[in-house]
């Protein structure tokens, strides 16, 4: 098992020691060295350690051009191999050899691209969208970038960044590329996924990141997403393993801990949540998702004050993404300030928002916590329209509390609580 490039990526010049990152990480070898380059000219140094021998297993080093890179990238996995003493089937042999973007500087582009796509940031997005085009104009068609150029389109709507329907129309366009090039990419199915989820059609989103973990069992895109629908469709059974699976995978990520405490947390385990979310807000403070996690754990436990200490203690985001406000409309809810919480989220945003079933249910708790009844429902029935129907949560949460009773409430729980029954018996 290899763990993720963005998590590996967060060790660049870490100097840790290698037996607790071995523990911490779930691997059982660590690949590590450096890159100079000069000019066109690279040398490289790499060496596979065993950390709980405390032996270096092999160790060399290449030099070459930029143009070699890739080359040496092979090398360099197969002498990987040789010092496991692995037998490779085949289809492996061909994956090694496999170069799925074979320019350097296209490469570096795809890759940039990922890590400004979790900035949650219209600035982030234009950012990525940029690099990708960069890369397509280097190499032409290509199957990868394709899909990352579709991500990119679906996350301006699933980040709330804006509301154009024209955005899930271009990822679409770039389903049907990345299909012209691999019927059968993994990337591909997890674009389309993406894109059925975006239109309210979580069924059929939950079919393509299945077949998109068909052919590619870590891809942590799908992982992700798949657990996601799951745990908005109250299957949380399936949701957790797959969220797990996702933070073994890139365990670094502060995007798939928070996909793995937000299951939690719709599995109605706070406990877990109240446990393991402050670890990760002291080494990424700035990330409001996981801080609504937990805050929303402690809302459930009666546990008011610590839960707005939590959200008074969020660092000052210089862009405002959609989880700083739902933080801040949150925050405003609990100190009963009801008119402050209906302007935190505010047009545009709301507009954004609305097209999301995740922000539109959690807009929903927001506005309940404030005792806003009718926008609440307002909200609550927008997302149950597209496709959030975990009645076991709407059941239960503190914070529709002020829902209970109201008969409009009670009209629309029944109507999540025979969807939902109908979800639990689906073969999905």
């Amino acid at each position: 098992r290899v763990i993720s490039r963005n998590s590996s990526m967060q060790l660049k010049r870490a100097n840790k020691d290698l037996k607790p990152l071995v523990t911490e990480l779930g691997v059982r070898y660590v690949l590590s060295g450096s890159v100079r380059k000069s000019g066109s000219t690279v040398r490289i140094t790499s060496q596979l350690v065993d950390p709980v021998k405390d032996e270096t297993l092999w160790a060399d080093k290449y030099t070459g051009t930029l143009e070699d890179i890739f080359d040496i990238q092979e090398q360099i996995s197969r002498r990987i191999v040789d010092a496991l003493k692995m037998q490779l089937s085949p289809k492996e042999d061909r994956q090694l050899a496999e170069r799925r973007i074979d320019n350097v500087k296209a490469f570096e582009c795809y890759h940039r691209s990922r890590h400004e796509l979790y900035k949650f940031t219209k600035e982030g997005l234009d950012h990525a969208l940029v690099l990708i085009d960069t890369a397509l104009d280097i190499v032409g068609d290509n199957e990868l970038l394709y899909a990352a150029k579709g991500t990119v389109h679906w996350q301006y709507v699933n980040a709330a960044i804006r509301a154009n329907a024209g955005d899930i129309e271009r990822a679409a366009e770039c389903v049907s590329k990345v299909f012209a090039l691999n019927p059968d990419s993994a990337a591909g199915h997890a674009l389309l996924g993406m894109v059925r989820q975006a239109q309210a059609r979580p069924l059929e989103a939950i079919a393509n990141y299945k077949r998109a973990l068909a052919t590619d069992p870590s891809n942590v895109y799908a992982l992700g997403e798949l657990g996601r629908m799951y745990g908005q469709l109250g299957r949380t059974r399936d949701s957790i393993p797959l969220m797990e699976q996702a933070r073994t995978e890139d365990p670094l990520s502060t995007i798939q801990d928070h996909g793995y405490l937000w299951s939690a947390l719709a599995a109605g385990n706070n406990d877990l949540v109240v446990r393991d979310a402050p670890r990760v807000l002291r080494s990424a403070p700035d990330f409001a998702m996981v801080r609504w996690d937990l805050a929303v754990a402690l809302i459930q436990q009666d546990r008011l004050d610590e839960a707005r200490a939590v959200l008074d203690s969020a660092p000052v985001e210089n862009v405002q993404t959609i989880g700083r406000r739902v933080c801040l409309c949150l925050k405003a809810a609990l100190e009963g300030r009801q008119d402050a919480a209906l302007a935190t989220i505010g047009e545009p945003l709301s507009t954004c928002a609305w097209n999301v079933e995740y922000w539109s249910w959690l807009v929903a708790e927001c506005y309940a916590v404030a005792g806003a009844q009718e926008e609440a429902l307002d909200w609550l029935e927008n997302a149950v329209t597209r496709g959030f129907v975990n009645y076991p949560y709407l059941s239960a949460s503190r914070t529709f509390r002020s829902l209970y009773g109201s008969p409009r409430f009670e009209q629309l729980s029944a109507r999540v609580k025979t969807t939902w029954e109908e979800m639990q018996r689906l073969p999905l």
